[in-house]
Parts: C-alpha cells; structure tokens; sequence
C-alpha cells in the first residue's frame, strides 16, 4: 500500500493577464483596470505582461474586507 500523496503540481508563479483575472474571480475588463490605475503591478520578461501570484497575493489581501455600500 502506498502512503504517499498524489503529486501535485505547486501552483504557478506567474500569470498572464488573462489568467491572473480569472484567478481572482474577476473579468479582464475589470481586472486591467488595477493595472492600469497601478494596484497590481504587470512585469514584462518580453513583449507580453504577466502577473506574478505574490503580486496577486499581496494585492488581494489589501482589499477591504467589507461590501461597497451601492451608489
């Protein structure tokens, strides 16, 4: 009998855009916005930007922990 766990793949270090939105539950309309405005930082090994998971991390627990009051 083997005790030993399945493997499992550790999770990314790095995203593109699109799935870094998806990582965070959001669309990527509503997640470029942060990039844009500079929350979440984007990084550029070459042409395409990517999102590393600590950036993600960090940012997400930074948000505030209560729902917005509507407008």
């Amino acid at each position: 009998m083997n005790d030993l766990l399945p493997f499992s793949a550790p999770p990314p270090i790095a995203y593109s855009i699109a799935d870094a939105a998806r990582a965070v539950g959001m669309s990527q309309e509503a997640f470029k916005k942060y990039l844009v405005s500079g929350d979440i930082t984007r990084r550029y090994p070459n042409s395409k930007p990517i999102v590393l998971h600590s950036d993600l991390v960090e940012w997400a627990g930074l948000l505030p922990v209560d729902k917005p009051l509507p407008k």
